[in-house]
């Protein structure tokens, strides 16, 4: 699965790690984060929450046949080194 990378990386981040990551992502695709992304920010433990629960949310429409094929290979990320 293409999104293998985005996934992996986030199973072995903590929870600060784990929502850098999905702002980076917005930031690869040049998009501007949501302002609620923004609010929350400022608030360790819940953008810890939010960030649990929104990958949560991106398996599961992974892995259903809601996500065109051609989406699923936006969150890659490059190799590192």
């Amino acid at each position: 699965m293409i999104w293998d990378n985005f996934f992996s990386a986030a199973k072995t981040a903590d929870a600060r790690q784990r929502f850098l990551l999905i702002c980076l992502q917005y930031d690869a695709l040049g998009q501007a984060l949501p302002n609620p992304i923004w609010w929350i920010s400022g608030n360790p433990d819940l953008a810890g929450a939010f960030s649990d629960h929104y990958i949560q949310h991106l398996e599961r429409l992974c892995d259903s046949e809601e996500v065109p094929s051609t989406m699923k290979g936006i969150f890659d990320l490059p190799a590192c080194g």
